[in-house]
């Protein structure tokens, strides 16, 4: 709905069902809003053509999911005799239990936007965003005690939140038969893990959660073992045989040995940049 070419609203509705879900959550309501407003168009002023403020909301879901986790899963069992041959048979077991909690993976998403054009040659957009990607697949490990025997199939418990924002600059001029578009953008999207069922950690600064999805983790180097002497009087190195020249790691937890207690974040995003930028002429 548009008033007066200076207040616009959209609403849009879609209702989704799936057979890739198990019944009670094959299907979902995922609503989006969305609202301007053509400020240039409340004064006159010929040198700006466009002063535009947006916003929206909406929520988003996906099924192209792991099928099947509200099933009992089995694997390969040790083997048995059968008949009086003496002929073994291999065996099945459970692998998992059904899923405590299976549905689409949402995202309730956020934007407020701004589009300015002004004196026929500088064009400029910025969007400031927030996302909260939730109802994800983790693992549902943690949530059953080990004396059960048997693991819980991943659960739709997980919550990532992404935010960041994205701009463009142009300017662009027709002077005669010669035209001219000089411009370029930039987006910085960061996230935070809220909720991944993570197991116990004996350390905090071990924790996956609160830090960014897809941390890289590993032990911090301090440099280069010199000689042997250097060796005998440096915390004990667990992995391997240490030799002169080998890494010397850092021990975080000041317990005297090198092991998997002492690795910690190190470098970005395992998978995506969190900048992204070009340049065009």
């Amino acid at each position: 709905y548009t008033f007066k070419e200076k207040y616009s609203a959209a609403l849009t509705l879609s209702y989704y069902g799936t057979n890739r879900l198990p019944k009670g959550s094959r299907s979902g309501l995922f609503p989006a809003v969305s609202f301007g407003w053509r400020i240039d168009k409340e004064f006159d002023n010929d040198a700006i053509q466009k002063l535009n403020l947006r916003v929206s909301a909406g929520l988003t879901g996906r099924d192209d999911i792991t099928q099947y986790l509200d099933k009992y899963q089995f694997t390969g069992g040790s083997s048995f005799m059968f008949t009086n041959d003496i002929v073994t048979f291999n065996g099945m077991k459970e692998s998992s239990l059904p899923s405590s909690y299976y549905t689409y993976e949402k995202n309730a998403k956020f934007n407020l936007g701004v589009d300015f054009a002004a004196w026929d040659l500088v064009y400029f957009t910025v969007d400031g965003f927030y996302e909260r990607n939730y109802d994800r697949l983790v693992s549902g490990t943690n949530l059953v005690s080990d004396m059960i025997g048997v693991t819980l199939s991943n659960v739709s418990k997980g919550i990532v939140d992404y935010y960041g924002f994205e701009t463009a600059l142009n300017f662009r001029k027709q002077i005669g038969d010669w035209r001219f578009d000089i411009g370029g953008n930039f987006s910085l999207v960061k996230n935070t893990v809220v909720n991944q069922n993570e197991e116990y950690r004996k350390y905090d600064y071990q924790k996956r959660t609160g830090r960014i999805s897809g941390q890289l983790w590993g032990l911090e180097v301090l440099g280069f073992f010199k000689n042997q002497e250097e060796i005998d009087n440096s915390p004990r190195q667990m992995f391997s045989e240490v030799f002169p020249g080998d890494y010397k790691y850092k021990d975080q937890n000041d317990d005297g040995i090198i092991d998997e207690y002492d690795t910690v974040p190190i470098g970005k995003n395992s998978t995506f940049p969190e900048m992204y930028y070009a340049f065009s002429f």
